[in-house]
């Protein structure tokens, strides 16, 4: 596609997201795909994209709320996904409990709990208010492990959130 071969000319590690329409807009989403040191070139190329009607640019993906997300063929449903979290000088270290993980190697459902995390609190969130991420299976939760859609109300996120904290500055 030429959107994608753009992105490339700028950075192989840019990546993009299109929305359906709603009411008359679409929004295209350009992501550093959880690479901290893209958000900058995130930030400019959304800065000088044209404004077209009917359109909204993003920059890195944003927070939308609760949906299963489907990736290589498996799919992961947040609410069936549990997790503790520590705080630990201002990061939260989160410890994600898996249906059907299948340890190190099942980069399908660590993928998909990636794409969860950067919907429920947004990528800008996920890559600079959580310090360590390690996945196990769901048998191995704690009984006062959370469902995963509950990680948008807790602190560090609930706060940035409110003020629209989900893009580099």
């Amino acid at each position: 596609m030429e959107l994608e071969r753009r992105l490339n000319a700028v950075n192989k590690g840019l990546t993009w997201e299109l929305s359906v329409e709603k009411e008359g807009l679409r929004e295209l989403t350009i992501s550093a795909d959880g690479d901290k040191s893209l958000f900058p070139v995130v930030r400019d190329l959304v800065a000088a994209a044209p404004k077209i009607d009917c359109w909204r640019i993003l920059a890195l993906r944003q927070p939308k709320g609760v949906h299963i997300v489907r990736l290589n063929g498996v799919d992961v449903d947040p609410r069936k996904v549990r997790f503790v979290c520590q705080v630990e000088a201002q990061l939260a270290h989160l410890r994600l409990f898996v249906p059907d993980f299948k340890g190190k190697d099942d980069e399908a459902r660590g993928g998909a709990c990636f794409i969860l995390l950067d919907s429920l609190i947004g990528e800008y969130l996920v890559e600079t208010a959580i310090g360590r991420i390690e996945f196990e299976a769901i048998e191995a939760a704690p009984k006062d492990a959370l469902p995963l859609t509950e990680l948008p109300k807790m602190s560090p996120f609930a706060e940035r959130i409110r003020a629209g904290e989900t893009v580099p500055k």
